[in-house]
């Protein structure tokens, strides 16, 4: 599989192929990866990197004297479980717009479609590593992955450059596998491609698992419900608040904690959501559509939706995310 990023520094950038001789600072060294050392005006970057039929990993150590600024491309639409083993790392659009803060031993799936994004790295040192699988081969698994499956679906009817799930803490368990997967080698007749898709999946794998935890907190289950329910027109912070044996205040700050935004406006964004799918890919009729997203009149709707998506409702089709493989 191909290299699906590409660096882009601000400064000069110097790079060497140091495969077999990683720096004695670097924290790993991958027997079975090829290596780059690139030197720039603020430090030090050191890529480690393989390509597998199934899914290209890309393990990066940074030591920095001064912040980084700096920006990737993506050339296709890519799918990517990204981790950050130290340090942390915060990504941009190109206009300056907040896409993730990502700390320290946290990890999560993201999306990326085509275009250039940027990313800052405060002075230090830095480890985080990507998996980026073939999205066939997760689409064809989605059942083994239950919780990926309608962030996929969902990126089908997105206009958005980018999505991500929400990051998860890094365990000891989740540790240990990607120490597996970083040392791997050909033994007792296994093959190397054989070893590094088992621990591959098994990476993945226990990304679900995090989720399974993530989820079961209070505040996912509050979200849950919202998508759940938002045909309904009754829905209000204090229907859901009493649901959920809570005060209002509770409601809103525990969900503005978790998710920046209020349930009350993530319950807009949701119908918002479907409303456009109704409309643009079923081809439901406008007059019928403000019914099924949870709205008692059609005026409220078409005002709502205008501010929303930037039109007013109308019937059309488009093509989807699952085209792009």
């Amino acid at each position: 599989m191909e290299r699906p990023i590409a660096h882009q520094f601000e400064t000069p950038a110097l790079e060497t192929n140091i495969t077999g001789d990683i720096p004695d600072w670097c924290t790993y060294r991958i027997p079975y990866a090829e290596a780059r050392q690139i030197y720039v005006e603020q430090g030090t970057v050191v890529r480690q990197f393989y390509s597998h039929i199934l899914f290209f990993m890309e393990v990066i150590e940074v030591d920095l004297h001064e912040d980084l600024h700096a920006s990737y491309l993506i050339e296709n639409p890519s799918l990517f479980l990204f981790l950050v083993l130290q340090g942390r790392m915060t990504f941009l659009t190109p206009d300056g717009k907040l896409i993730a803060e990502a700390p320290e031993n946290i990890c999560y799936a993201t999306y990326n479609k085509k275009g250039e994004y940027l990313y800052r790295l405060p002075k230090g040192k830095h480890l985080f590593c990507y998996l980026c699988p073939r999205a066939i081969w997760i689409i064809k698994h989605l059942n083994r992955y239950p919780r990926l499956k309608p962030f996929m679906e969902g990126m089908e009817n997105s206009d958005d450059l980018f999505g991500h799930m929400p990051p998860c803490w890094i365990d000891n368990d989740m540790k240990k596998i990607l120490e597996q997967l970083f040392w791997d080698k050909e033994t007792g007749g296994v093959d190397l491609e054989s070893l590094l898709s088992d621990h591959a999946k098994k990476v993945i794998d226990d990304y679900q698992r995090l989720l399974d935890v993530k989820f079961s907190q209070r505040e996912y289950q509050i979200r849950d419900y919202l998508d759940a329910n938002f045909a309904d027109p009754t829905l209000s912070n204090y229907s859901v608040a009493d649901e959920f044996h809570i005060t209002e205040k509770t409601l809103i700050e525990i969900f503005k904690e978790e998710f920046g935004t209020t349930p009350h406006n993530y319950l807009i964004k949701v119908r918002m959501e479907h409303a456009k799918q109704m409309l643009t890919i079923e081809e439901i009729p406008v007059k019928d559509v403000y019914i099924k997203v949870g709205y008692r009149d059609l005026h409220s709707f078409q005002a709502q939706y205008k501010k929303s998506i930037g039109n007013p409702p109308t019937n059309g089709r488009k093509g989807g995310f699952l085209a792009f493989f």
